[in-house]
């Protein structure tokens, strides 16, 4: 399902730039129920896929998330704000 572009959305909320790679990633979420991404830290991929890409497609209709991470602790980290 194409859910529209996520790039303005965050752009004008978040107030940040869209990284160039995050469209592969949205492109990718936009047809695949599952997605695992293996890239070096500070790609953002927790902001993407755990804050970005939940928010944007809870706006639009239910929605469950599954975070995995290297501990529990660092899930709590992140669920948490």
């Amino acid at each position: 399902m194409r859910w529209g572009p996520m790039e303005p959305l965050v752009c004008s909320i978040a107030g940040m730039d869209w990284p160039e790679h995050w469209s592969t990633w949205e492109d990718a979420a936009n047809v695949e129920p599952r997605i695992l991404s293996i890239c070096s830290r500070d790609h953002g991929k927790t902001q993407f896929f755990s804050t970005f890409l939940p928010l944007f497609r809870c706006a639009q209709k239910s929605y469950e998330v599954c975070i995995l991470s290297y501990s529990e602790e660092q899930v709590m980290r992140i669920i948490s704000g």
